[in-house]
Protein backbone atom coordinates (compact mmCIF):
# COMPACT_ATOMS: atom_id res chain seq x y z
CA UNK A 1 0.00 0.00 0.00
CA UNK A 2 1.61 3.55 -0.15
CA UNK A 3 -0.18 6.39 1.26
CA UNK A 4 0.51 10.33 -0.64
CA UNK A 5 -1.32 13.30 0.65
CA UNK A 6 -1.78 16.39 -1.34
CA UNK A 7 -2.45 19.55 0.84
CA UNK A 8 -3.68 22.75 -0.88
CA UNK A 9 -6.01 25.78 -1.09
CA UNK A 10 -7.91 24.56 -4.58
CA UNK A 11 -7.57 21.77 -6.75
CA UNK A 12 -8.42 21.64 -10.30
CA UNK A 13 -10.53 18.67 -12.26
CA UNK A 14 -8.43 15.78 -12.35
CA UNK A 15 -5.26 17.50 -10.65
CA UNK A 16 -4.96 14.82 -8.12
CA UNK A 17 -4.96 12.03 -10.34
CA UNK A 18 -2.50 13.75 -12.40
CA UNK A 19 -0.42 14.28 -9.97
CA UNK A 20 -0.13 10.99 -8.63
CA UNK A 21 0.32 9.11 -11.98
CA UNK A 22 3.14 11.38 -12.51
CA UNK A 23 4.85 10.18 -9.54
CA UNK A 24 3.74 6.33 -10.34
CA UNK A 25 5.83 7.40 -13.81
CA UNK A 26 9.12 8.11 -11.63
CA UNK A 27 8.73 5.57 -9.06
CA UNK A 28 8.35 2.88 -11.87
CA UNK A 29 11.04 3.98 -13.96
CA UNK A 30 9.78 5.22 -17.06
CA UNK A 31 10.40 8.91 -16.35
CA UNK A 32 13.33 10.75 -15.09
CA UNK A 33 12.93 12.78 -11.85
CA UNK A 34 13.51 15.78 -13.75
CA UNK A 35 10.78 15.34 -15.97
CA UNK A 36 8.37 15.54 -13.00
CA UNK A 37 10.26 18.76 -11.44
CA UNK A 38 10.02 20.64 -14.76
CA UNK A 39 6.27 19.80 -14.73
CA UNK A 40 6.20 21.57 -11.23
CA UNK A 41 8.42 24.02 -12.49
CA UNK A 42 6.69 25.60 -15.21
CA UNK A 43 3.50 24.96 -15.23
CA UNK A 44 3.11 26.37 -18.68
CA UNK A 45 5.51 24.71 -20.27
CA UNK A 46 5.30 20.34 -20.32
CA UNK A 47 2.29 18.88 -19.43
CA UNK A 48 1.62 14.98 -18.25
CA UNK A 49 -1.51 12.83 -19.45
CA UNK A 50 -0.34 10.50 -16.61
CA UNK A 51 -3.72 10.30 -14.82
CA UNK A 52 -4.03 7.61 -12.28
CA UNK A 53 -7.23 5.81 -11.84
CA UNK A 54 -9.88 6.74 -9.58
CA UNK A 55 -9.85 3.78 -7.71
CA UNK A 56 -7.95 3.71 -4.27
CA UNK A 57 -7.94 7.76 -4.15
CA UNK A 58 -9.64 8.93 -1.35
CA UNK A 59 -10.86 12.44 -0.33
CA UNK A 60 -10.28 11.95 3.83
CA UNK A 61 -10.72 15.66 4.85
CA UNK A 62 -11.46 19.35 4.00
CA UNK A 63 -10.60 21.94 6.34
CA UNK A 64 -12.27 25.26 5.99
CA UNK A 65 -10.42 28.90 6.54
Amino acid sequence: MIRIEFEGDGFLYKMVRLMTGSLVQVARGRERLEWLSDLVGDPSGLKSNQCAPADGLYLVKVFYA
